[in-house]
């Protein structure tokens, strides 16, 4: 049986009052599961697509892989762009990536084709991958502060008893 949900219990017996605080965490074979689904494929048919060995994508589906590594999420959205690599890496946020753009840097034809480094070229795309994937970072470090308030305040509530 795999247990997708992580729990955290405190018995604030004194008050009698039970908190329980569940964080949920999806898990690689989770997110593997859902990307075929969206793309109405099967995983040997995303290895050949992506560029990968099909024994990759069969680890994550076993569960022998516990997690989305960066080397097959960054080949998953370069076959399929559509993808939100923060969801691919942690489960988290939106499967599909939100297409907002931000101020007027989406229409300006200057980045990809100026920035340089190393005869690599970022291109529009790459440009707007990282910015979607800071904010997912930010969104997560959100949440986390928020969870961290969240158990601090019961620990406190906990040592003051």
């Amino acid at each position: 049986m795999i247990i997708n949900k992580i729990s955290i219990i405190t018995n604030l017996s004194l008050l009698g009052v039970t908190t329980r605080i569940i964080l949920q965490k999806m898990k690689g074979v989770d997110v593997m599961n859902k990307i075929l689904e969206e793309l109405k494929i099967k995983a040997p048919t995303l290895a050949n697509n992506i560029g990968l060995d099909y024994q990759r994508i069969f680890d994550i589906q076993s569960g022998k892989t516990k997690k989305v590594s960066g080397e097959v999420a960054n080949a998953i959205l370069s076959a399929y762009p559509r993808f939100n690599i923060t969801w691919i890496l942690t489960g988290k946020g939106d499967m599909i990536k939100n297409n907002q753009q931000i101020g007027n840097i989406s229409d300006s034809s200057v980045v990809g084709a100026n920035v340089n480094g190393n005869g690599n070229q970022i291109t529009h795309t790459d440009f707007t991958e990282m910015i979607e994937l800071q904010k997912g970072y930010q969104d997560l470090l959100k949440k986390k502060d928020e969870h961290i308030s969240e158990l601090l305040h019961v620990i406190t509530k906990l040592t003051n008893k």
